[in-house]
């Protein structure tokens, strides 16, 4: 057996600093650096997490990164690719009691349908109404909404999905969509 040709793999998590990005490849991130106990760790992104990633952290921030360990045959040559990064805190920004934001996983987005259908039967308070409740949630700079066309359930308007995830909601009344944003986009902590 040619152990040169030899991999394995490990999942991996750790928490640390956040000290910044390296490796700009076409404008994205490719490289987290995160300082833990004392040591700098170069870990490669994922490829949906470099774009958003940019708009979240800045330097100081305490975050998780859970990924995947490479080695090839030889334990110098480990590898770790990030799959997943979760804010903790920054000494700029006071965290919301008992909740994390879950900014890390996929691209999060909310699809919304904005043909006829929709706009007829409240699809524009709904907009409306998911801007403040980002707003208000202090998600803004980590959920986008995008306007989709017709979503084929025209019968059940308005209607959006909520990514990640593809949680489809229907019917959805404006007063109602923060506390959605809240069990879709915020995590209670120890629940």
């Amino acid at each position: 057996m040619n152990l040169g040709n030899y991999c394995q793999a490990s999942h991996f998590q750790l928490e640390g600093q956040f000290v910044g990005f390296s490796g700009k490849s076409g404008g994205k991130l490719k490289y987290l650096r995160v300082v833990v106990e004392e040591c700098e760790l170069e870990i490669k992104l994922a490829k949906y997490l470099r774009v958003n990633l940019g708009l979240i952290l800045v330097p100081g921030d305490r975050i998780q990164v859970w990924g995947q360990t490479h080695f090839k045959g030889h334990p110098d040559e480990i590898k770790l690719k990030a799959f997943e990064v979760k804010k903790l805190a920054s000494s700029s920004e006071q965290i919301i009691p008992n909740t994390k934001v879950l900014a890390s996983t996929k691209k999060a987005k909310i699809l919304i349908c904005q043909k006829s259908g929709c706009l007829k039967r409240g699809g524009k308070k709904q907009r409306k109404a998911l801007e403040a409740a980002l707003a208000t949630l202090n998600l803004q700079n980590q959920v986008t909404i995008e306007t989709t066309g017709c979503q084929k359930r025209c019968s059940q308007a308005p209607n959006m999905v909520l990514m990640p995830g593809k949680t489809r909601c229907s019917k959805i009344q404006p007063e109602a969509i923060a506390t959605l944003l809240k069990k879709h986009y915020l995590v209670e902590e120890g629940g």
